[in-house]
């Protein structure tokens, strides 16, 4: 049993105190501590005695501009959001859009992968992978897929580029002595020409020159070449035992390289006068990438360490662009080509300076395109399937069926702050046959998602505004929400202005202000005596408020038992040795080992305390043995006293000591 409650109101570090009111003080007074004005004016929004940071009024975050900030994790700005599948956000200022469906150009049979493309005139060539059978296949403009000629024991066609008007293709045999280096010069033909190495792994167009880079036997390892006659090749640097020239890209005329061993890749530029490569950047870790010249520069792009990346570079300096937090592992950046005058991946686009959702469409269910190239301005790109490959392009007659937007992580700005979120509002242009837009919300930053609800046309006929509930006393700390859209292909629903309603609820410590009794001969409540005279009471006050120290607070409600069995981290009961003297209900916490777990109870009888909720105030739940002991006490600091002397006579001091504690 606590002394408090025995013998006096209140106690400060084990030292009972009396309360006694005066005239203009009452003798107790519990609040929550008052926000620091400055504090308010930095994060409030609007008035502060209505909409501020102490959570007296509603506050609004509302989300109107989706051109920029794509792939930005915490709210930022208007612009800012995390993620987008299938979804146009560029096309119509302050709308997101369904981006244009996909219609299929043409089918590949026979368990083939992809291997490389290249235009050529009105063609658009694509070599396939196949152990012994590889092809190349022609596209016209009018979508129509046939084979062109090829060589039995090809395995791989590993790289195209244009030479004099014609298309240089770098190939792999299986076995024998199939010329893998081949040109198409237009029809059906396809002519090999080179056969000294097995591999031809690259090849690149860099003004005069045709460079390749090919597998010598000899050396096990690649060796860049070139030609300007196609007719005899120089050998320019050898890679190196085990080590392969994956990539030949040439940036304002120079030609640069790239060798992979391993996951390891080192980038290098080939002086052309001074007959040298010189290593320009390496990267330890970078699988499933490719390079793209746009905007005077040279991109690269890939996978490291299974994130996705790219980076820029001028011809002097390399740097980073994306850092991948996208939510779809899906998501191909080594196929990057140009497209409507931006950069374009899988899932990605970029348009020099800022990211936003790329091509991404479906086929089916369970079937997605990676597009890989710009071909009649018009993206195509292709998808595997069992035995099926399937080339398509983005069909500007139609939409996709779905997409989404996902936001970035709200209330950052606003530390580890409480929010009460009421509701959310959308605005869209009307509705249409078949279209809906759902809200979705998410508090673990958008590892999954929750439905709030939906507009649709079935439900709400040609509406353009709609309010959605968030579910009765929902709080938050942080939040995203995804705004999935539906449509029939024929139209596309298009998602304006969203607002999100919510006050803050911060865990705000509590604020006691007391009127001490501090004169002499005090009457304690079991009606004893206290042995301190009024002086002593008063210096004990002002010594604990000079000390600037925390202390230990036993409210007027105050308890401390024991446990009586061993509480895990995951109980929501606990037996304890009385609970005579706990409120009903209420706040309990746990000390052990110096460290204070807080927590609340719904229930108090029997030596048991029930209905236990753990962890509170951003604690710790942990297990505690027999005999921790369980209280209601605060850790406090005196930050006022303020001492008043009501008579004094030469016998007897009655006074009242104001002080004022805040909860630490």
């Amino acid at each position: 049993m606590t002394e408090v409650r025995s013998k006096y109101h209140v106690a400060i570090n084990g030292r009972g105190f009396m309360l006694r009111g005066a005239p203009m003080q009452p003798r107790y007074s519990k609040s929550r501590a008052p926000l620091n004005r400055i504090l308010q004016y930095q994060v409030g929004v609007g008035d502060l005695n209505d909409n501020g940071f102490d959570g007296s009024g509603w506050q609004y975050w509302t989300q109107s501009d989706w051109t920029g900030g794509f792939q930005v994790l915490k709210y930022v700005d208007n612009g800012s959001f995390k993620d987008g599948q299938a979804i146009n956000t560029i096309k119509k200022v302050g709308e997101v859009l369904l981006q244009y469906g996909w219609t299929s150009a043409g089918i590949i049979t026979g368990s083939h992968s992809y291997g490389a493309t290249s235009i050529n005139g009105t063609d658009l060539l694509f070599g396939t992978v196949k152990s012994g059978a590889a092809k190349l296949f022609k596209l016209t403009s009018a979508n129509v897929l046939s084979t062109l000629s090829a060589y039995a024991g090809i395995s791989a066609v590993n790289s195209m580029d244009r030479f004099n008007n014609n298309t240089l293709v770098g190939l792999t045999r299986t076995s024998g002595s199939f010329k893998t280096l081949s040109i198409y010069k237009g029809g059906t033909t396809l002519s090999g020409f080179r056969s000294a190495n097995p591999i031809v792994r690259a090849v690149k167009t860099v003004g005069i020159r045709a460079y390749i880079s090919e597998y010598v036997a000899a050396l096990s390892g690649d060796v860049l070449s070139y030609a300007t006659t196609l007719s005899a090749f120089t050998s320019a640097y050898q890679a190196g035992k085990n080590r392969k020239i994956q990539i030949i890209d040439d940036l304002g005329g120079y030609p640069y390289f790239f060798i992979v061993e391993g996951k390891s890749v080192e980038f290098f530029r080939y002086d052309e006068v001074a007959q040298k490569a010189f290593l320009i950047y390496s990267w330890e870790n970078l699988t499933n990438f490719g390079t793209k010249n746009y905007l005077s520069t040279m991109i690269i792009t890939g996978t490291s360490n299974n994130k996705k990346v790219a980076f820029a570079f001028n011809g002097a300096k390399l740097v980073q662009i994306f850092d991948d937090q996208l939510l779809d592992t899906s998501y191909d950046f080594s196929k990057p080509f140009e497209f409507e005058g931006n950069l374009q991946l899988k899932g990605a686009t970029w348009d020099g300076q800022n990211w936003f959702p790329g091509l991404y469409g479906k086929f089916n269910a369970n079937n997605l395109y990676t597009p890989f190239i710009n071909f009649t301005n018009k993206a195509y790109g292709y998808f595997t399937s069992g035995t099926h490959t399937r080339i398509g392009y983005q069909d500007p007659t139609k939409y996709n069926l779905s997409g989404n937007i996902v936001s970035s992580e709200f209330g950052g700005d606003i530390g580890g702050v409480d929010k009460l979120v009421n509701s959310v509002d959308i605005s869209m242009n009307t509705l249409a046959t078949g279209e809906t837009i759902e809200i979705y919300k998410s508090v673990d930053g958008g590892s999954s998602f929750t439905s709030i609800g939906k507009a649709s046309y079935a439900q709400d006929g040609a509406a353009k505004k709609k309010t959605l509930f968030f579910p009765s006393g929902y709080v938050t700390k942080l939040w995203n929400y995804k705004a999935v859209l539906c449509g029939p292909s024929t139209s596309t629903p298009s998602l304006g202005e969203i607002t999100h309603q919510y006050r803050t609820a911060p865990n705000l410590k509590k604020t006691w202000v007391l009127s001490i009794d501090a004169g002499d001969n005090i009457v304690t409540l079991d009606k004893g005596r206290e042995t301190r005279d009024g002086k002593a009471v008063m210096e004990d006050l002002w010594l604990e408020m000079e000390a600037k120290r925390t202390v230990k607070f036993e409210d007027v409600n105050a308890f401390e038992v024991s446990l009586t069995s061993a509480m895990a981290s995951g109980h929501t009961s606990a037996r304890v040795s009385d609970t005579r003297l706990m409120p009903p209900r209420g706040r309990m916490r746990v000390l052990a080992n110096n460290i204070i777990e807080e927590m609340i109870y719904t229930s108090a009888d029997g030596g048991k305390i029930k209905g236990i909720a753990r962890a509170q105030k951003n604690t710790l739940a942990r297990a505690y043995g027999i005999t921790a002991k369980v209280d209601n006490f605060y850790n406090v600091i005196v930050t006022n006293v303020s001492e008043q002397i009501n008579d004094t006579d030469q016998n007897k001091t009655e006074s009242v000591c104001g002080i004022t504690l805040l909860e630490s």
